[in-house]
């Protein structure tokens, strides 16, 4: 046998044992298939669609950006409890407005300063509120699980290697909150 022949024969040999040791230590295994025509998990739930990065991006940076105001609103609108709720979640945000930016500008992508028409409408609403602290706190709760859900879908099925770790993140800062709001 010649060297070349020797040394081809070596690398394959190599090769094939440091991929079986990478795949053992990732836990990716190749899963038996069902028989054809059977599904894969009899009893999963279909699984929700998976956002584009680009549609996550948008989605989350514009919850930031409706938080981060409704925030600048409570703290002085809002009775002691909205506003030490305010102060937390402009804590939050912040940090995480700083992590969509930073992986923003990896991915080209910038988050908007408009806030869509939808989050606009609610910031009036808050601003006309009677009972500002009840409307404040409320549409919260009802944002803070509307986050966790986006975050947490994200963070596991989400396709950008870039935005998962940001989603993570995005879910413990959301959960904080939550946890404040007592939801």
């Amino acid at each position: 046998m010649t060297n070349v022949k020797r040394i081809a024969a070596a690398l394959g040999a190599s090769a094939f044992v440091l991929f079986g040791a990478a795949s053992c230590a990732t836990g990716e295994r190749e899963q038996p298939r069902p028989p054809s025509g059977a599904p894969a998990h009899p009893r999963a739930a279909p699984a929700a669609p998976v956002l584009s990065a680009r549609a996550y991006f948008d989605r989350a940076t514009a919850i930031d950006l409706f938080q981060l105001r409704a925030a600048n609103i409570a703290v002085q609108r809002g009775g002691p409890r909205a506003r030490n709720f305010a102060i937390e979640s402009k804590r939050q945000h912040n940090a995480i407005a700083a992590q969509f930016n930073f992986a923003g500008r990896y991915l080209n992508m910038l988050p908007s300063r408009v806030l869509p028409a939808a989050y606009q409408t609610i910031l009036t609403e808050l601003l006309n509120a009677p009972d500002f602290d009840r409307a404040y706190l409320g549409r919260e709760a009802a944002l803070c699980a509307q986050a966790s859900r986006l975050h947490g879908d994200y963070a596991r099925h989400g396709q950008s290697h870039t935005l998962r770790p940001v989603a993570k993140f995005a879910v413990n800062a959301v959960a904080s909150e939550c946890r404040l709001l007592g939801t």
